[in-house]
């Protein structure tokens, strides 16, 4: 049996994360496109598993093909796992894996990030895990769900944020209420809206497991969430131990990869001298209400990775002269990002801002460009994106 499958396609920062915590467990599994599914990348596997990322954007990459290889695989007894935006892509308004709905923008609590407690119920993915139940979740949906709940969500960390909102430092805070602040930000920032949610669910589809989870088990830096993703893979039926490590092999730290994460990591202290974000963890920038951080925090990550694990033989698959445009692309979005976010930032002294557009044309001309009209990401960012992912996919194909 071959191991279990990663979903590769528009995952980007939160690929690379589910990647670094399967490969500090010591989980097998094997990288696959959306392209391939129908060719029978899923054929011999005991699970899929489809990581964060915008489910749109997934949903697109697979058409009609790899919309029926997914299916016909669990169909068939292959299991599915699917965390945040890999959970969105499984339900109703996804592929249709489960009769499952995720509640509408305008109910959820849209910006929760940090660690919150767990009320779990008698499942094998919680064997050895031992009370405090509390673990990660980033930017998550929100499910509609009445069956086959495994957690519900319950208090949240005070070191926890909603939106830009530290929630411990607001709720010490006598005389500021969180309606007092929605009317501010224009959205739902009250954490509770949380409590008692469903946090992780499964159902069966045909004759295999799919089990959805708003809940970031692979979190790299979360030991105790990195159990629970063990415990996941052996009860989907994936876990076994690997083999021994590949060696190790010493990257050609790239030219233009060099030159791009220089230019990316300029923008970043950019946005720290503006008081716009700053380090959260390895992979997350905190970033303020109103401006893009997520995208930026990518474009780091993406390229910090590439700059240790690309070789020689893998620009020569993917093409010098596409690499040395995409240098050019780099240059090109960080000096118009800084033009916007010096732009923002003054504006946001004004009014709020948001995903909408601005009084100021020049800005919303930016973030177009930039970014795309849509919340998922488009624009500039995007083609740079996907071009990173692609060069990633063929540096761990080749070191897998």
């Amino acid at each position: 049996m071959r191991p279990p499958g990663l979903l590769w396609d528009h995952s980007l920062l939160w690929g690379v994360m589910a990647l670094k915590s399967l490969q500090k467990t010591g989980l097998p599994f094997e990288l696959v496109r959306a392209r391939d599914l129908k060719e029978g990348a899923l054929e011999d596997r005991p699970l899929l598993f489809v990581p964060g990322g915008w489910a749109s954007n997934k949903l697109m990459s697979l058409g009609e093909g790899g919309e029926k290889a997914i299916k016909d695989f669990v169909r068939e007894g292959g299991n599915y796992l699917g965390i945040c935006g890999g959970a969105g892509l499984a339900t109703k308004e996804g592929i249709g894996l489960i009769e499952l709905s995720r509640k509408p923008t305008e109910e959820r609590l849209p910006s929760f990030s940090g660690r919150i407690r767990l009320k779990i119920l008698p499942h094998p993915v919680w064997e050895g895990i031992k009370a405090p139940y509390s673990f990660y979740l980033w930017y998550p949906s929100q499910f509609m769900a009445e069956k086959g709940i495994i957690a519900r969500f319950l208090e949240h960390e005070p070191s926890s944020f909603t939106s830009d909102i530290c929630i411990g430092d607001c709720e010490a805070q006598d005389e500021i209420t969180w309606a007092y602040l929605e009317g501010d930000y224009g959205i739902n920032l009250d954490p509770n809206l949380l409590y008692m949610e469903p946090a992780m669910v499964e159902e069966s589809y045909g004759k295999g497991k799919v089990i959805l989870s708003l809940v970031h088990w692979d979190t790299p830096f979360d030991p105790k969430g990195l159990r629970v993703l063990r415990n996941l893979w052996r009860y989907l039926g994936a876990y076994e131990k690997r083999g021994s490590a590949s060696p190790k092999r010493t990257p050609m730290r790239n030219p233009e990869i060099l030159e791009s994460l220089r230019l990316v990591q300029g923008l970043i202290h950019f946005g720290i001298r503006n008081f716009l974000w700053y380090w959260r963890n390895p992979f997350l920038l905190s970033w303020r209400r109103g401006i893009r951080g997520l995208e930026y925090s990518t474009l780091f990550v993406l390229l910090r990775e590439l700059l240790n694990s690309l070789l020689d033989v893998h620009i020569e698959i993917y093409g010098r002269q596409k690499l040395e445009g995409l240098k050019y692309l780099v240059e090109e979005f960080v000096s118009k990002s800084k033009r916007l976010l010096f732009l923002e930032r003054f504006l946001m002294n004004k009014i709020p801002l948001n995903w909408e557009p601005t009084p100021d044309p020049v800005i919303n001309a930016l973030r177009e460009e930039l970014f795309g009209t849509m919340r998922r990401h488009g624009g500039l960012f995007k083609e740079i994106a996907e071009a990173l992912e692609e060069l990633l996919y063929l540096s761990y194909l080749s070191s897998s």
